[in-house]
């Protein structure tokens, strides 16, 4: 069974435990543990949480919902974020594994296609749970609410 839920917090700190939570008991009761999260800072919070309330991530695979395609080590990095907030906060014999898209920045679109989504998420199958935004402007994947540039339609704008 599909489910999708929305909710509306006060504020992030509810928002990440709201979310914290409900990953934790998904996380507990299954044996699918691939994972689609939330990049930028403000999940931050989320991650701190995630490592400290979690204990067990055997067979854990986390992928970022969307990602800027810098350098992992450059704080722009969604990347950089995981590692800093999530991934150095759990002992280094117990890390999930994170699928990072830092070796796809000088690739090209096809070869980005054809190396990585075709070869590697196959592995993992559908995931358990996708995270796709947590925030005050409720962004998902960088797509912004109010943002025109959404409301243009490619094949009548080049008349």
């Amino acid at each position: 069974i599909n489910k999708i839920s929305l909710n509306i917090c006060e504020n992030l700190e509810e928002a990440s435990e709201k979310v914290v939570q409900y990953f934790i008991s998904v996380h507990k009761h299954s044996s699918n543990h691939f994972y689609i999260i939330p990049g930028g800072s403000t999940p931050v919070l989320f991650y701190k949480k995630l490592a400290h309330y979690v204990d067990d991530w055997r067979d854990t695979t986390f992928i970022l919902s969307d990602e800027r395609m810098v350098d992992e080590n450059n704080k722009l990095s969604n990347s950089y974020h995981i590692k800093e907030n999530l991934l150095k906060c759990i002992k280094d014999n117990e890390l999930p594994n994170f699928l990072s898209f830092s070796n796809l920045i000088n690739l090209d679109q096809k070869e980005i296609t054809s190396s990585f989504i075709n070869d590697e998420l196959k592995k993992f199958g559908r995931p358990e749970i996708a995270v796709l935004g947590l925030g005050a402007d409720g962004h998902t994947a960088s797509l912004f609410p109010g943002n025109p540039d959404f409301l243009v339609d490619d094949d009548k704008s080049s008349t």
